[in-house]
């Protein structure tokens, strides 16, 4: 943990398994640690760390293994998007309940797509770039909580994968890939 005041790295517990390429999530001041790859195989392990605690608290896990999935809060659950399954990208959604702690299988994307970007604006959440294993992507989709459905949105300006996303002003940013 870095602490900007001290201008020091702390470490706190480590996670309860081993893994790359996880989703992380924030959310009522908890950090949410989602699937990932453990050097062998894709993984469905999901836990939530208390930093008041310094504690990791499994949660239920994911229906399917995956890692280099994107994940991000959104109207108070959390919304895990493709990845990859150590076979084929996904476009599957899984949708969990926090205060149920319950998943849900949420409506697919309209690509499979992982190591994509994530970022929630205006009541959307938007998904973008990531690849298939074949192709980089440039495309963009957004869901729509009212249509419960996905939508093409206007293409990044380059295709890219492994990026960061993030919002601003009303704005949706993209960094490298």
């Amino acid at each position: 943990m870095y602490d900007p005041l001290t201008k020091r790295w702390t470490p706190v517990r480590s996670m309860t398994s081993f893994r790359s390429r996880v989703g992380i999530a924030v959310h009522d001041r908890k950090i949410y640690a989602i699937g990932g790859f453990n050097g062998h195989d894709r993984l469905k392990i999901v836990e939530s760390y208390d930093y008041n605690k310094n504690e990791w608290t499994p949660v239920a896990p994911l229906a399917k293994k995956r890692s280099a999935l994107a994940a991000a809060f959104f109207n108070n659950k959390l919304y895990v998007c493709g990845g990859y399954d150590g076979i084929t990208s996904l476009a599957t959604v899984e949708v969990y309940c926090p205060e149920k702690n319950v998943w849900e299988i949420g409506e697919s994307m309209t690509k499979q797509r992982s190591a994509a970007g994530v970022a929630v604006l205006d009541g959307y959440l938007y998904v973008m770039g990531g690849h298939d294993g074949m192709s980089i992507f440039s495309s963009v989709e957004r869901f729509s909580p009212e249509k419960g459905q996905w939508e093409a949105v206007p293409s990044m300006l380059s295709k890219r994968c492994r990026l960061g996303a993030t919002t601003l002003n009303g704005k949706i940013y993209v960094c490298g890939g």
